[in-house]
């Protein structure tokens, strides 16, 4: 017999855990959100988004920020959303966003140099 009423209690605990779960309302959980490094870059945070180096160092690559995601470009191009001209010189050029499903407004772009 109480074995019987060990497993009935056991049971009646599992069942209310199992509908506390399916009666619960769903709450947002903040995912986060992406961010360039800045280690070894030049952060601008506002348009026009284009640096050109003051001493002739190459920029080699970019990272732009945009809603939640970043994206980076090694080489000059464009993703469909965002477009680089310049990588490998001294000044480089960033341009895009706008209001697509995955176009999102570019909020900074961080350029970074050739390590010396």
């Amino acid at each position: 017999m109480k074995r019987s009423s060990s497993l009935v209690v056991a049971l009646s605990a599992l069942a209310l855990l199992a509908a506390g779960l399916v009666v619960m309302p769903k709450t947002s959980m903040a995912t986060g959100t992406e961010k360039c490094p800045t280690e070894g870059g030049v952060k601008i945070e506002g348009g026009p988004y284009h640096y050109c180096t003051s001493d002739g160092s190459l920029i080699v690559s970019v990272c732009v920020k945009a809603g939640n995601r970043t994206f980076s470009f090694f080489k000059d191009g464009t993703d469909g959303c965002y477009g680089v001209k310049g990588l490998g010189t001294s000044c480089v050029y960033v341009e895009g966003g706008g209001t697509g499903r995955d176009c999102k407004d570019i909020s900074n772009v961080v350029f970074y140099l050739e390590k010396k």
